[in-house]
């Protein structure tokens, strides 16, 4: 989907060829010469995720609306009215197929990690159902993938913090006594505010539409 001549978004399958949101015409018709685009429009995404809220809401009350069209829901009181967390993925899955949307899903034990696997362009493994697991995908994705971050991005891969894993684990320079993690939450207080959030302790789910 096209913004102003730049990426709004884009496939898997254009991901996969290299395509990236922020992208030009001319890099996409490079990297992925069959990609099928379209200008973007904005009532008809706004009408799209009217739409995805108003079927959502049948899953549970507890729904939001987060940054970068998706929509966060706490299912927590609705797993045993459904059959559990697998089946009320599916179901889910199935509701936003039939408004013929697509979108990235994601389960996490938290809602802000449930948002940062289904907005992360990387991220293969999207369902975690233990804290530990989340942790772990977590770890592995890129710095970047924190909006917050974003900034300091090329900072933070110079001190050999690309991904947040190695990130909350190694040494910065000049901060030998404390994990570069806590040296980087000091000077960026944003991305310390989104790291806690993503590991607190209500499970949500969180959905992307394209």
């Amino acid at each position: 989907m096209i913004d102003h001549g730049l990426v709004r978004v884009c496939s898997p399958a254009a991901r996969a060829a290299g395509v990236q949101p922020g992208m030009r015409i001319s890099g996409v018709n490079t990297l992925c010469p069959q990609a099928v685009l379209t200008e973007y429009d904005e009532h008809i995404h706004h009408s799209a995720i009217q739409a995805a809220s108003l079927a959502l809401l049948q899953y549970t009350p507890e729904l939001a609306l987060g940054e970068r069209d998706t929509l966060l829901l706490d299912v927590t009181a609705s797993l045993s009215l459904f059959g559990g967390i697998r089946r009320l993925y599916r179901r889910i899955q199935g509701t936003l197929h039939g408004l013929c949307l697509s979108a990235g899903c994601a389960i996490a034990t938290t809602a802000g990690g449930a948002w940062l696997l289904a907005t992360a362009a990387c991220a293969n493994l999207r369902r975690c159902l233990k804290p530990g697991t989340q942790v772990r995908r977590l770890d592995a994705l890129p710095v970047g993938s924190l909006p917050a971050a974003q900034p300091y991005e090329a900072w933070l891969s110079s001190i050999g913090c690309a991904l947040w894993g190695p990130c909350g684990n190694c040494h910065a320079p000049g901060c030998s006594d404390a994990p570069a993690g806590r040296f980087c939450r000091r000077l960026m207080p944003p991305t310390g505010t989104h790291l806690k959030y993503s590991n607190g302790l209500s499970r949500r789910c969180s959905f992307r539409g394209g």
